[in-house]
């Protein structure tokens, strides 16, 4: 009997019991909410670079094609820029909208082209690859249950967020990056623009990059969170942008003359959201073909003489498309129950 009060206030006066058999002290850091929120983010966009091989196949042909698009494209521009800056700047402009374009010069940067061109077209490789990379952010979480362990030290709507900043940077990375290198490279080959001449433009750049990544990466997050399949998810994502902008085409090539159906096609919405955010509201839209079968003829388009499609009509367009998104994910979230989680 001795014994054993003996071993009952051994217990009651150390903790070492617990610490053996159950509870142990935590010698960990506790990171505040903002911290938490940083390391999801941060968590995500390693992930995402390490879930898939084919987009870092992707990646690589992107890479190639975008060093061999600006040193090409940058050594012709080193030996016929001696013209106005205005065409310069319709050149550059031209450059960054039809970064995501699938390849069809619908919209131009002037009713009338330049002597010559800067065209990119990357968009089916760039949205295959955003598809690819940034549709399990919520679906491979759904798909493996660990929803409710994030939740266990985030907020839903620092969840949300959380995920939202991983698809941001990595889009950026794979858009903003380039676009910049390739802007100041072509900034450099002109003889007669600077690069202090060039901050607006520069400033346009990443204002297109950041609304462009949050429509793209909502819209892949919002794929991604009704389906438990990554594959469905991007498959989904790429298919819907592929056939609008085939479909917003054929609209358009039916009737020409309605300018707002070109807010139908997700390429030509972002051609005219990289247009806007350069301030260029001159703009050319293809009429005809001409009679060798090859080059277009392009009439004036303007974004700013109060009839038609206007360029607020753009930016109201993306902005709502952004808040629906945001709003649909935060209901999709805030709806799931435990058996979900």
């Amino acid at each position: 009997m001795t014994s054993i009060e003996n071993l009952d206030s051994e217990y009651n006066n150390t903790t070492d019991y617990l610490q053996k058999f159950g509870y142990r002290r935590y010698e960990g850091e506790i990171l505040d909410r903002k911290s938490r929120i940083t390391s999801l983010i941060w968590f995500e966009v390693k992930s995402t670079w390490h879930r898939s091989t084919f987009g870092k196949v992707l990646l690589v042909i992107i890479m190639v094609f975008n060093f061999l698009a600006i040193s090409i494209s940058a050594a012709v521009a080193n030996f016929t820029a001696g013209e106005d800056k205005d065409v310069m700047r319709d050149v550059l402009n031209g450059f960054v909208a039809s970064y995501l374009n699938f390849g069809n010069d619908y919209i131009h940067s002037s009713s009338t082209t330049a002597s010559f061109n800067i065209q990119m077209n990357m968009g089916i490789l760039i949205i295959a690859l955003f598809a690819i990379s940034g549709s399990g952010l919520f679906a491979d979480d759904k798909s493996g249950k660990v929803i409710e362990i994030y939740l266990s030290r985030l907020q839903k709507r620092e969840y949300i967020i959380g995920k939202i900043g991983a698809i941001l940077i990595y889009v950026n990375v794979f858009l903003l990056v380039p676009l910049l290198i390739g802007s100041i490279i072509y900034v450099q080959s002109f003889d007669k623009l600077n690069h202090f001449e060039a901050i607006g433009f520069y400033l346009g750049v990443i204002a297109f990059c950041f609304l462009s990544s949050l429509l793209i990466g909502l819209g892949i997050l919002s794929f991604s969170i009704i389906s438990e399949k990554r594959q469905y998810a991007s498959l989904g994502f790429f298919l819907v942008y592929l056939l609008g902008s085939i479909f917003g085409l054929i609209l358009v090539e039916i009737d020409p003359d309605n300018e707002f159906l070109l807010l139908a096609s997700p390429s030509f919405l972002l051609m005219l959201l990289a247009f806007v955010c350069l301030g260029d509201y001159n703009l050319g839209i293809a009429t005809s073909i001409n009679d060798e079968g090859f080059n277009r003829i392009y009439k004036p388009f303007l974004l700013n003489d109060g009839s038609g499609l206007e360029y607020w009509h753009v930016l109201g367009v993306i902005f709502l498309l952004i808040a629906l998104m945001i709003a649909f994910l935060s209901i999709k979230i805030r709806r799931m129950t435990t058996e979900e989680l």
